[in-house]
């Protein structure tokens, strides 16, 4: 990575900007290792998530972050070529949710130094002890570089303390040694020549398993499952002849495919892809809103051919589709799930 100075303003230019560099670093990763599964604690905006779609290995990825919004699963964007499903909680990196289990990679990019030193102390047993990844990458400030700023304080105002690289190193090591993991360090944004002592801007620890000293995880199964999470968004892209995004939104889809029906539930005004036999339908809310959902059905041997159905008739318990290619298909609105506030349909094709 290139740095620019400019000594008589006395401040220091990264390029590519430090952000990018940090996310560039992760993709590195990536490409490297081919993780299946990623989750990043953290995730802002989910612009990393968003990099890291692109990858083909990457068959799952799962963002967290405490100030997560309906927006930000909105603008994770379109399709690609092979299955991934892009999964967004509201959540504290510092709570214990069991659908992280079993994950290859998490990223904790800029995340620790925000933690009080009450959160900092769960957050080990958190992700190391109970999560226990294949791989956490943890990047923070190096506290050695900020003489080199205008304003030698903590970066970010919401920052509880920046570590220099005596200290960042120290508290990896000894996570790494209690939970059966070996850390590398390195890091991005190349101090000046004249002050390489002081280390890279944003430091790095790479942490890999160790699987032969790892304790075993078994006893996990009989425990129950612990939701502590809030699903924002769910994005789950399946590759098919024809591509669709199926789903986004704050309630959580099931389906339940039998021979002869499908039931579907969703939230209105978002999409949900399905599956059975050769169709493959999209089941959406109309346009503009307030108007009765509707369903297309392409055949997955002869993607030409589309069937397009309608609900009719007020939300009443039962009402019909009426279709495009074969007249009406019966359809029954069953009772939501507890709780749930999603619209759910029995469709027979």
């Amino acid at each position: 990575f290139q740095r620019s100075t400019v000594p008589r303003k006395n401040v220091i230019e990264f390029r590519p900007p430090l952000y990018k560099q940090r996310y560039f670093f992760v993709k590195d990763i990536v490409n490297q290792y081919k993780p299946k599964k990623v989750a990043d604690l953290g995730c802002g905006n989910a612009t990393l998530l968003c990099m890291l779609k692109f990858h083909s290995c990457v068959q799952e990825l799962v963002g967290v972050d405490l100030l997560m919004d309906r927006e930000e699963g909105e603008r994770v964007p379109g399709p690609r070529d092979l299955d991934l499903s892009i999964v967004l909680y509201r959540g504290s990196a510092v709570e214990k949710d069991s659908r992280l289990l079993g994950f290859d990679l998490i990223t904790c990019i800029e995340l620790i130094e925000h933690l009080d030193s009450e959160d900092l102390a769960k957050f080990p047993e958190v992700v190391f002890g109970y999560f226990s990844p294949g791989m956490v990458v943890i990047s923070t400030p190096n506290s050695d570089f900020n003489p080199l700023f205008p304003a030698s304080t903590f970066r970010n105002s919401d920052h509880k303390f920046e570590w220099n690289q005596t200290q960042f190193q120290h508290w990896a090591s000894n996570v790494a040694k209690l939970y059966s993991y070996t850390v590398e360090f390195t890091g991005v944004g190349a101090p000046p020549p004249w002050a390489k002592h002081v280390g890279y801007c944003t430091q790095i620890g790479i942490f890999k398993k160790n699987w032969i000293l790892a304790k075993p995880t078994g006893s996990r199964v009989s425990e129950p499952e612990e939701h502590a999470y809030q699903v924002v968004s769910i994005l789950c892209e399946v590759a098919t002849g024809i591509r669709m995004v199926n789903y986004s939104g704050y309630r959580v889809p099931t389906v339940e495919i039998s021979v002869n029906d499908l039931i579907l539930r969703l939230t209105l005004g978002r999409s949900f892809m399905l599956t059975n036999g050769v169709r493959v339908g999209l089941l959406q809310s109309s346009r503009p809103p307030g108007l009765f959902p509707y369903l297309n059905v392409h055949h997955r041997e002869r993607p030409g051919i589309l069937e397009s159905f309608q609900v009719v008739g007020p939300a009443t318990p039962h009402c019909n589709l009426s279709g495009s290619a074969a007249g009406k298909r019966n359809a029954s609105r069953l009772p939501p799930q507890r709780g749930s506030g999603n619209d759910c349909w029995q469709l027979s094709l």
